[in-house]
């Protein structure tokens, strides 16, 4: 007579034992075709907010087109176009530009590199110092760019609107004479080079090819203050990475008054108490540089302490504002931030 439990019944199923689940296995599919922009001849491309979404992407091969990428993303390259305007939204790392010719780009990034191109006009903000080889009549100017979701993509791609060292360009292959890069003049218009009928899908998406954009600041990256009146403004952190929007405010409360203010240069940065002494900042106000990043800008144009001064007033964030308008230390101040800044920024 046999034992029930040790001979189970033929038509009991064994348990098939799961497969692993890895996190990668869990990341939805991704097409790399949909990240291609190519062969794009006298058509207009457009990719609107949550289409790239920090992927990577390649443009290449377009003329006589408008290309518009208002997403942030991971890494962008674009070979061998030409006669073609091409709009970007923020990228995390960097946009390497090839075999270009006849073409306007406009380009917030990480880093930013251009070989073999010759006649682009370029709306830059870089993170980094931009570099070219190759390269022939380029011209550079502060980026112009405005979008519903600018703000929120510049942070998502770790990107600072007061970081721009968008005309400190490192040409690899110089030559006597002009040079291979020039400045495009300081008030130049996008609207002069990205001109309408724009793609439909641009409706939705508060894209405007005119006026002043309040998340990306002209900044006109002078850093040789003497002779020039100015104001120097720090925005200590508080704890909630604040100081960015305050940063923002306190320049569009400015423009606002003072239709002459210009932001001459920014950075922002992480700095130590240490620094506070290189900056000659009283012994309490060095401390408040530990309590997370800064933002540092300097203010000039006409009556610029003045106006500085009356937003002071008003702001709510008094506390976490330090400004020195006096026309002697002022210049010296701000030139011992940007060093400090350049020596932990490493550029």
């Amino acid at each position: 007579m046999g034992c029930s439990f040790c001979n189970p019944a033929k038509n009991e199923e064994e348990e098939v034992p799961k497969p692993k689940e890895y996190s990668w296995d869990k990341r939805p599919k991704i097409n790399p075709s949909d990240f291609i922009i190519a062969n794009f001849k006298g058509e207009d491309v457009c990719r609107v907010p949550g289409s790239v979404n920090g992927q990577q992407l390649v443009i290449q091969n377009c003329s006589n087109n408008m290309i518009f990428v208002l997403d942030f993303s991971d890494s962008i390259t674009i070979d061998d176009c030409t006669n073609s305007k091409i709009v970007l939204g923020p990228v995390k790392g960097s946009v390497f530009v090839r075999d270009c010719i006849d073409c306007v780009l406009v380009v917030p990034c990480g880093q930013f590199r251009l070989r073999d191109c010759h006649r682009l006009d370029i709306f830059l903000h870089c993170a980094t110092q931009p570099i070219i080889e190759s390269s022939t009549h380029i011209r550079f100017a502060c980026i112009r760019l405005q979008y519903d979701l600018l703000k929120e993509h510049m942070k998502t791609a770790g990107l600072s609107p007061f970081n721009n060292l968008w005309n400190k360009v490192h040409d690899f292959t110089p030559v006597d004479g002009d040079g291979n890069w020039h400045k495009l003049p300081e008030r130049v218009r996008l609207q002069d080079y990205v001109t309408p009928p724009f793609p439909p899908e641009l409706r939705n998406v508060g894209w405007t090819v005119s006026g002043e954009s309040r998340s990306l600041p002209l900044n006109l990256g002078e850093t040789d203050y003497q002779g020039k009146e100015i104001c120097f403004v720090l925005i200590f952190g508080n704890g909630g990475n604040q100081q960015q929007d305050i940063a923002l405010d306190i320049l569009s409360a400015l423009l606002a008054i003072n239709k002459k203010i210009v932001l001459l240069s920014s950075r922002e940065v992480q700095l130590q108490c240490a620094d506070g002494s290189a900056m000659s900042l009283e012994s309490e106000e060095a401390k408040k540089l530990e309590q997370g990043p800064v933002c540092g800008m300097v203010i000039g144009g006409e009556n610029c302490a003045q106006s500085s001064l009356q937003i002071l007033q008003n702001l709510r964030f008094q506390g976490n504002v330090y400004i020195n308008h006096d026309p002697f230390s002022a210049p010296k101040q701000a030139y011992s931030f940007h060093q400090c800044a350049a020596m932990h920024l490493g550029c």
